[in-house]
């Protein structure tokens, strides 16, 4: 497998409370080290954290860890990879990737804010 990107922060159940605590919309890539598709988001995540820095933490929690796996039950996390956002501590987005560029990516995330009247 591919190496995991640094610049995406790993994130388990118990530090989620401290990472949803701030002002700023949380993004967290629930992955599966066994779904390449996933080494690939990762890479997409990296390439967009730059551009959406200024409002969105960026995050990576591995859906089988024993921290997180009621947490991605919770969430009605059924497939990887997934993408989920927060705000004010509150789920308020999901999306399930697609095979798509990381422009289409991006636009997405975009266009997701754009809606949300952020």
């Amino acid at each position: 497998m591919p190496k995991w990107p640094s610049q995406v922060r790993p994130l388990t159940g118990p530090g989620l409370p401290k990472s949803l605590s701030g002002q700023r919309l949380v993004g967290i890539h629930c992955w599966a080290s066994w779904n390449g598709h996933d080494y690939e988001f990762a890479d997409k995540l990296r390439l967009t954290e730059k551009r959406f820095t200024p409002v969105l933490d960026l995050y990576s929690m591995d859906v089988e860890h024993a921290g997180n796996v009621e947490l991605i039950a919770n969430w009605g996390i059924l497939n990887v990879p997934a993408f989920v956002i927060f705000r004010d501590g509150s789920r308020v987005a999901t999306f399930w990737m697609q095979r798509e560029s990381v422009a289409d990516f991006q636009q997405r995330i975009h266009d997701w804010l754009a809606s949300a009247a952020l």
